[in-house]
Formats: C-alpha cells, sequence, structure tokens
C-alpha cells in the first residue's frame, strides 16, 4: 500500500560539536541507520563552498537497500560557525520504488520547500524538539496523501479511452519501432531513468536489474 512507501523522515543537523546529527526523525529507523544516513546526506556535499542544492535531490543507500528524497536546508546564523547553519529533510523509500518518486519528483517541490521555510524559523527561534516533531507529521500526511492522489489519478487515466479505435487502412505503413541504448556502471539508475517516462509507475510489471529490458509506452 502506498502509505508504506514512505519508509521514514529524518532531519539532520549539522552541528559544530558533534557533525551531522540526525535530530529528528519518524518511523522505525534504528540510531545506526540514522548516523549512517545523517553523515551520507551532509558529507556528499564536502568541497562544496557551503552551497546547497535548490531543488530536490535523490541520494541512494544502497547498504539499506533505501534511497532518499532531499531538501538542503540553509540560514544565516550568527552564533554558528561560519555564520552559517545548514541542515537536510530526507524521506527514505525503497530503492524498488524509486521510479514512482522520479516520476513525480516536481509533485513535491513545494511541501519541501515549505517545510524548509519552516524549519529555518524554527531554527532562528530555537525551538524544542517536539516543534520539528509536529511538522515532519504533517509532511509525512501531505506526501502520502499527494501519493494516492497520483496514484489513483494514474490508474483512471490508464483505464480511460481518450479516442475511439480507429482502423488503419495502410497499417504496413506505419511503424514507430525504436530501440535506445542506455550503457552505465551498475547501480546508478540506468531502470530508474528509463522507468521515470514510462507509465505505470505504481505498477510493478517490471523489475529492475541487471540486463532488463524495459518495453512500455513512453
Amino acid at each position: 500500500m502506498e502509505a508504506e512507501l514512505v519508509k521514514g523522515i529524518l532531519y539532520t543537523e549539522l552541528s559544530d560539536e558533534i557533525g551531522p546529527n540526525p535530530f529528528v526523525w519518524l518511523g522505525d529507523v534504528p540510531q545506526t541507520i540514522r548516523i549512517h544516513i545523517s553523515v551520507k546526506t551532509i558529507t556528499v556535499l564536502s568541497g562544496e563552498s557551503g552551497l546547497i542544492p535548490e531543488s530536490l535531490v535523490i541520494l541512494p543507500f544502497p547498504s539499506l537497500n533505501l534511497k532518499g528524497l532531499i531538501k538542503y536546508v540553509k540560514w544565516e546564523d550568527e552564533s554558528r560557525r561560519g555564520g552559517i547553519g545548514q541542515g537536510a529533510i530526507t524521506l527514505l523509500f525503497k530503492e524498488s520504488d524509486d521510479v514512482i518518486f522520479y516520476k513525480y519528483l516536481n509533485y513535491f517541490e513545494k511541501p519541501f520547500e515549505e517545510v524548509a521555510e519552516k524549519i529555518i524559523q524554527l531554527q532562528k527561534l530555537k525551538a524544542p524538539r517536539e516543534n520539528y516533531i509536529d511538522l515532519f507529521n504533517e509532511l509525512f500526511l501531505t506526501i502520502n496523501q499527494f501519493l494516492e492522489e497520483l496514484k489513483n489519478n494514474e490508474i483512471a487515466e490508464e483505464n480511460a479511452k481518450a479516442f475511439p479505435d480507429k482502423k488503419i487502412k495502410e497499417a504496413n505503413l506505419i511503424n514507430y519501432k525504436y530501440k535506445i541504448i542506455i550503457c552505465g556502471d551498475p547501480s546508478v539508475g540506468k531502470s530508474s531513468l528509463i522507468l521515470r517516462f514510462t507509465n505505470n509507475a505504481f505498477r510493478r510489471h517490471y523489475i529492475p536489474t541487471l540486463g532488463v529490458n524495459v518495453s512500455d509506452k513512453i
């Protein structure tokens, strides 16, 4: 069920004392996993001179069979090193469900942006941890509602018939077949890239694997 697509939500705060700190989380996310995700999420930006991506990022955690939909947060804070505070919101989902999040990535931009702005306010106010938990509970509900609506819309579109069948007089003159070859190292996301542009993201009629053949309407 799509409510289970979201495996957890984690907010990582970059602390001057201890580095990446998993400050708030929702879901069954053990401490070792929280630390692993927090460290990778923050350190992946090492060497970027304090710059963060403006849009959502999908980051793999292959050892956990998970991926994360990440929104980086940055704000001015004179009490911190460099006068800047940084953090990251990470929404966790299974690798096998990544096509859904790739396909509908743009739909999640607005709710994550709204949460990021509220986090900045909470950080500046030195708000207690409970306030963050309430905020992420709202995000969890919003994302699950989005997923359910997207699934229903996708199924409705699949079942709808936009145009009646039309007999083609010279079918032999029509040939739309073509072949696309995607090359890359293992586990870099070749199948996810292809499947992002296919229909039926919520259907499980494909198996992302080495050598997979994807034939679908795009």
